[in-house]
């Protein structure tokens, strides 16, 4: 069942023990059970202390985090008096790997390929002069990459970073036993896949406080009896271990090439230490159909009936403590803390979302407006005190493709994941016909109405000069059609994924006769390269009505959806 977001926070206070000298976030360790409060596991880091100059020393504090809060301690982070206020310089790299079986080992940190050759150098990235020894026993996943070198990731940020996307997922998976845990990440309606029938989609019914990317995951669980294996071996390692803590060994879970974007520091040799995981490519799967339940809760034992009795909408501050000591209230709508962002590379997982409600009884009625001052991660349980259920997840991004791929792509998200609102999304050329694929071709710029030599404007490219084109995109609503005009733009050979030019897009809304609205746009797209691409701000002669918007430069997927949904507003079609 779904719950509903009660508010959001910037951060927590007491993540670790303030100190007044600036460390760094150097190394995850061993998982210890909470013996407080036994639905929050701890998780050891390890931090380096920075002196006056700037350099790291071998003074060093360890302590215990929350594993609900592990996300906001990224490896490289610098914290001051218990924030966070900075990073530690890392290269960025990507590399192309293979998930699958025999195509990557598990390592430990401290152990030897070579006489005084370990795996993580001391002079890269030193675990042992003045640190715990503990830390030295520790997993590492080691890719072989593409072009022959070797990836290594320690397993503790392959967990937080590719097994799922929510701390709760994170925090069943290392609280409980596979029976027990299973309850909390599907919800009670889950059917049960048979092994011996092939599925052209799956469904996943998710639990509460889990996030819906949450079902990539999850239902390779479901579908795949390795990736089932692992999930559940994840609580007995843990258990089998309690009293000296555990270091996780965390495999990859699904098969497949694919790319890995990194932060970290080169080994030499062609090798890698990645500290974090910035960007990863999804596992193939098919079409996945999120169930969301919703409950439309009858209030139970109230004698008032004009008594106000609902799910609360909490008051929150910018930044509050964790509680690892106390559950979260009953009946709590959860706070909302985002952990570092993670991109998708090369698509976006197939997954839709469908939402049902239905009416039960509400055993934990409470009231409107009641302040919450602390959070909690653990299992919801007694009355209320004050405590907050909190949220962590990474918000997720998409690799950019240059604008005019973004838009479309992002139409074609819509289009699935708002069946209702959304009912085609197509391209066409200038006679008016609607193509689909996945492919969008380009129109090319009418020959200008003066005769003389093309502008210069025309032509983009540095290293393989091409025309210019224009993307018509027709996108047709419950509320009308819409044709969104892209220009397009040229890329920085630079800088991969980066444009040298910006310009506005345009929506109009196409009329009963749909050779008209072709008519007055090829019209517009003649001038466009006297203007070098910039719109006029009266747009005459429009059969309907018409608008530009502007794009924002943001990779969030959230923001190019919000330029989609205004671009369909200016045509009149929401």
């Amino acid at each position: 069942m779904a719950t509903r977001k009660s508010g959001t926070i910037r951060r927590l206070t007491n993540i670790i023990p303030p100190s007044d000298k600036r460390m760094a976030a150097w190394w995850y360790g061993r998982v210890f059970p909470n013996n407080r409060d036994h639905s929050q596991p701890h998780v050891e880091v390890l931090f380096r202390e920075i002196d006056t100059h700037g350099t790291l020393n071998n003074l060093n504090l360890k302590t215990l985090v929350n594993i609900s809060a592990l996300g906001q301690v990224p490896l490289g982070s610098i914290w001051h008096k218990g924030r966070d206020v900075g990073t530690t310089p890392l290269e960025r790299r990507q590399f192309e790997v293979d998930f699958s079986s025999g195509k990557w080992e598990m390592i430990r940190a401290l152990q030897q390929d070579a006489p005084d050759r370990y795996t993580v150098p001391p002079f890269v990235h030193p675990l042992l002069s003045g640190f715990s020894q503990p830390m030295v026993d520790s997993w590492l996943v080691r890719f072989k990459t593409r072009t022959g070198g070797h990836l290594t990731i320690p397993a503790i940020e392959y967990f937080l970073r590719a097994y799922g996307k929510s701390s709760e997922l994170h925090r069943i998976l290392l609280t409980y036993p596979w029976s027990e845990a299973s309850k909390r990440l599907y919800g009670t309606h889950q059917p049960t896949p048979d092994p011996n029938t092939s599925q052209s989609r799956w469904t996943v019914h998710l639990g509460p406080h889990l996030q819906i990317e949450d079902a990539l995951f999850l239902g390779h669980v479901l579908h795949n009896e390795r990736t089932l294996a692992l999930a559940k071996g994840l609580w007995g390692q843990i258990a089998s271990n309690s009293g000296d803590g555990t270091h996780l060994r965390i495999e990859p879970w699904h098969q497949g090439k694919g790319r890995i974007e990194v932060l970290g520091k080169s080994l030499g040799g062609n090798g890698f230490l990645a500290l974090r995981i910035v960007g990863m490519t999804p596992p193939s799967h098919p079409p996945i159909e999120v169930v969301r339940l919703h409950n439309e809760a009858t209030e139970a034992g109230v004698d008032d009936a004009n008594l106000a009795l609902v799910r609360h909408q909490a008051t929150t501050d910018e930044e509050m403590p964790l509680l690892d000591d106390q559950p979260p209230d009953h009946g709590m709508g959860y706070i909302e803390l985002e952990d570092p962002t993670f991109e998708w590379l090369d698509r976006r997982p197939n997954i839709q979302v469908k939402h049902q409600t239905e009416t039960s009884p509400n055993n934990h009625p409470t009231l409107i407006n009641y302040e919450v001052d602390r959070l909690s991660a653990g299992d919801a349980g007694g009355a209320p005190k004050g405590v907050g259920k909190l949220s962590a997840h990474t918000p997720i991004i998409l690799e950019t493709r240059g604008t005019l791929r973004d838009m479309w792509d992002t139409f074609l998200y819509l289009r699935k994941n708002h069946p209702d609102k959304i009912l085609e999304v197509g391209w066409m050329d200038w006679d008016g016909d609607t193509h689909h694929g996945d492919e969008p071709h380009l129109c090319p710029f009418p020959p200008p109405e003066e005769s003389g030599p093309a502008p210069s404007w025309l032509v983009i490219g540095e290293q393989s000069p091409h025309p210019r084109g224009i993307l018509l995109i027709k996108v047709r609503t419950t509320q009308g059609t819409a044709i969104i005009m892209e220009i397009e733009r040229e890329q920085d050979p630079k800088n991969v994924g980066q444009e040298k030019d910006s310009y506005k897009g345009l929506a109009t809304r196409v009329g009963e006769d749909t050779a008209k609205t072709m008519d007055w746009l090829k019209g517009l797209a003649t001038i466009l390269p006297s203007r070098h691409g910039v719109f006029p701000r009266r747009l005459d002669g429009c059969p309907t009505f018409a608008g530009t918007f502007k794009h924002r430069r943001s990779e969030m997927a959230s923001l190019r959806e919000n330029t989609a949904w205004l671009a369909l507003g200016k045509a009149g079609c929401l």
